[in-house]
């Protein structure tokens, strides 16, 4: 009996399809280059034809758009097994997440991808209508406000049967735009304060049948989670401990009891922390779990087939099988110790550090505190954040780069959403 498949978006311009042999272990099915322009951000996963064969996108930045710096959407439309046709659409500045969902409600799913106005610093979402047939339309741009999204989910989260819009931004916060119909959104509805958000995920982690919010909190190695308490209403929000860094969560019900459960990605620890829930929005710690090295992502499934929800993690610094072979960690439930990782390759090609492979259409967020200011100013200008001596389109993808792992070129401090825009305008002026 087949099994899910996984799908990483490699450094080496590749997406990488991990084929599932039905018992929780993967070989290496395809790999399917990229054109060098792209560096991927994220990547999400659906049947965008209907056919009943799943197709993979990705959001990445476009480096030969400068000096617009535009984005790009790739959908991989698959022709036949592990066979794909590449479509690349246009979106808005330095995208960092991606996600298939019905955004306008009209029955088939659309694809939206984060992006960052490059003159006003502000944030959008760029929303491709999807077809019938598995292509999309010329990207709409939904505004945002002051607010830049670095990671994002769809879900009727207050239970109209419209989709609504939950992401982070990057200056430390998250919001929900619930929406109306038809890619019409009202004014956000910020959640809290949240030191340096990372990956979030909508579910019921209590008895009253809405959608509660769970954030991955770097700054403070915790998860937040808010709790709807009534439609449109939230909690202030409550805390679990995790391990250090961490970047994604996911949620499932990994024990015997029909509770909602927490899983969360730590970076800093290499490590997965096992939160069981209680019924009533608080977890108690079961586990932790070791992985690969640098995990930046986690996506949960039955990996097995034997009724159980497992999860497997993206690891980006792991060099197991090798130096710039980095991983995926399978994590199967129910096997002794109650969780049990094995580690599968994903080749990828030396590239200069940009972002990292995801199995999901989370990508690692970022990570800026509001006000910091720029590196101190190079020979060449304040807009050299990788200390080459030459203002280049490298800067801006250096300073982006930043924000993600926290140690790329010779930035000093944290990097805010208004210091990549700072440096586009220094590079093309």
């Amino acid at each position: 009996m087949p099994g899910l498949d996984l799908a990483t978006a490699d450094e080496g311009n590749t997406l990488t399809i991990l084929e599932n042999l039905g018992n929780g272990v993967f070989r290496q099915a395809t790999q399917v280059p990229f054109e060098d322009r792209y560096i991927a951000t994220a990547v999400a996963a659906g049947d965008f034809n209907a056919d009943g064969v799943a197709d993979l996108a990705i959001s990445a930045d476009d480096v030969q758009s400068f000096p617009g710096f535009n984005g790009a959407v790739v959908s991989f439309l698959s022709s036949s097994v592990f066979t794909y046709d590449q479509i690349p659409s246009t979106v808005g500045p330095l995208p960092t997440c991606v996600a298939y969902a019905d955004l306008d409600g009209d029955s088939v799913s659309d694809l939206s991808a984060c992006a960052t106005d490059e003159d006003s610093g502000e944030g959008t979402i760029s929303f491709l209508r999807g077809n019938l047939d598995g292509t999309f339309e010329e990207a709409q741009t939904i505004p945002l406000g002051d607010i830049v999204p670095g990671h994002l989910v769809v879900a009727d989260v207050d239970d109209d049967n419209h989709p609504d819009m939950v992401l982070t931004d990057i200056g430390n916060s998250a919001f929900v735009f619930f929406g109306s119909g038809a890619a019409a959104f009202g004014t956000p509805v910020m959640l809290g304060l949240i030191s340096e958000p990372q990956g979030l995920v909508a579910a019921r982690f209590d008895d009253d049948f809405l959608l509660d919010i769970a954030v991955a909190s770097r700054g403070a190695a915790r998860v937040v989670i808010f709790r709807q308490t009534a439609p449109r209403i939230f909690s202030g929000g409550t805390s679990e401990q995790a391990g250090l860094l961490p970047v994604d969560v996911a949620a499932g019900r990994f024990d015997a009891d029909d509770n909602e459960d927490l899983l969360v990605l730590n970076n800093g620890t290499t490590d997965v922390t096992v939160l069981l829930g209680n019924g009533d929005g608080t977890f108690d710690t079961q586990e932790t779990v070791t992985v690969g090295n640098g995990p930046v992502a986690i996506v949960t499934g039955d990996f097995n087939n034997d009724g159980k929800i497992d999860f497997a993690t993206a690891d980006q610094d792991d060099e197991t099988f090798g130096r710039d072979i980095q991983s995926v960690s399978v994590v199967l439930n129910g096997v002794s110790p109650p969780f049990t990782p094995t580690i599968t390759p994903t080749r990828t090609n030396t590239a200069p550090p940009t972002r990292t492979p995801t199995p999901t259409s989370r990508t690692p967020s970022a990570t800026p505190t509001r006000g910091t200011p720029l590196p101190t100013p190079t020979p060449a200008g304040p807009g050299d954040t990788n200390c080459d001596g030459r203002l280049n389109q490298q800067d801006v993808l250096t300073v982006i780069a930043r924000i993600f792992d926290g140690t790329s070129g010779c930035i000093i401090g944290p990097v805010r959403a208004a210091d990549v825009t700072r440096v586009v305008r220094l590079v093309t002026q």
